[in-house]
């Protein structure tokens, strides 16, 4: 089966068909003119029986048979290109029938070619448009897909991993010493306010600063402390008036804050952080399953007026604390995350507090000393 197409079969035989053209009319070209030749030399022959020779009639007569030989065989050769001339002429006059049907042909093909290159260009349009639309709807796809995200964030609570990976602690105060370069500045539960007010030089700092429990209620990302997840209560008990919505970190949001925390025994300067609340970003808060996590959450919960009687105060907040720390266990109550961002060290805080605890350490220790002493020599040998 022939693959070509039409337009390929076209061009074949046009080019078929000019050269047939072109090799019959310089065919015909010749036979005119040897046709021409022949006449000349019939016109020729006849004038020259006409002329009286004085040769003998012998002579004469053989050359006029001969002239009649070469007549006849002119004239056959003359019949003969006249044949051969119609013969070319049928033949061209059916090659110009082919001719003309391959042009028609040709213009057919080429305004369907035309069409054809119009519905290309309007299907490429229409591609064009389908593409676009296509992408902006892998967008809106992609964008539902994040709202949704966000949507099923807002309704669960977040794990410990998700706030580390939501912090992200690449920028900070470089100038900060790590974890283990930190001095202890006081005893665990000793009263900062009062402690910082004893210093004229420390006072300022004891109008603005925080103090957390580590690791239950201060997570560190890193051993660098450049960023600090702070948890606390979500709800806080206050008596008659019941469970009330609470934010420990409320008044500290956006500002640079003077941090302290706590590990089982001493308390540590951590430097200055802001602040970055991320409750609206997580409604729901984190859930606190650490037995130890929820006993300090549990005593933060606890909120009682200040009407309360002492003693009273007292015993409700012991009779309260173990029911609220299975609240946090069992998930029913979560705690409020805050990112911090170190924003810088105060050296003074560490170096002046630190230094005093260790001067005051010292002084008990030889206190204890001498006191062992003298009970020594009060017993006697």
């Amino acid at each position: 089966m022939d693959s070509r197409t039409p337009t390929e079969e076209y061009r074949d035989d046009t080019s078929a068909a000019f050269e047939v053209v072109r090799v019959l009319g310089r065919q015909l070209q010749a036979s005119k003119e040897r046709i021409k030749a022949l006449e000349e030399a019939l016109s020729e022959l006849r004038t020259a029986t006409m002329v009286v020779d004085s040769k003998p009639d012998q002579q004469l007569l053989e050359r006029v048979r001969e002239a009649e030989a070469k007549k006849c065989q002119l004239k056959a050769e003359n019949d003969n290109l006249r044949n051969d001339q119609e013969k070319q002429s049928l033949r061209m006059e059916e090659l110009q029938v082919k001719l003309d049907a391959a042009t028609a042909s040709f213009n057919q093909e080429r305004e369907t070619a035309a069409l054809l290159q119009g519905r290309v260009k309007a299907l490429d349009q229409e591609k064009t448009s389908l593409t676009l639309e296509c992408v902006k709807s892998q967008k809106s796809f992609a964008d539902f897909g994040v709202q949704l995200r966000n949507i099923r964030e807002l309704e669960r609570p977040w794990s410990i991993e998700q706030y580390v990976e939501f912090s992200d602690d690449d920028q900070g105060f470089r100038g900060r010493p790590d974890y283990v370069s930190l001095q202890p500045v006081c005893d665990r539960g000793t009263d900062l306010k009062l402690y910082m007010e004893e210093d004229k030089q420390l006072r300022w700092a004891a109008t603005s600063f925080i103090c957390l429990s580590s690791p239950h209620r201060l997570v560190w990302t890193s051993t660098s402390c450049q960023v600090g997840l702070a948890f606390g209560p979500m709800h806080v008990y206050e008596g008659s008036d019941g469970w009330k919505e609470h934010s420990v970190f409320s008044e500290y949001d956006g500002k640079d804050v003077e941090v302290f925390f706590e590990d089982e025994q001493h308390t540590f300067y951590a430097g200055s952080y802001t602040f970055e609340r991320i409750r609206d970003r997580n409604p729901q808060g984190c859930l606190q399953q650490s037995a130890e996590s929820a006993k300090e959450l549990s005593l933060a919960s606890i909120n009682l007026p200040a009407s309360y009687p002492g003693t009273k105060s007292k015993r409700l907040t012991q009779a309260l604390q173990h029911p609220v720390e299975s609240l946090y266990t069992q998930g029913i109550l979560k705690a409020e995350c805050t990112i911090l961002r170190c924003v810088g060290f105060n050296q003074e805080i560490h170096d002046r507090l630190s230094a005093r605890y260790k001067r005051a350490k010292e002084l008990k220790r030889k206190a204890n000393t001498e006191a062992d002493s003298g009970h020594k020599r009060r017993r006697g040998p």
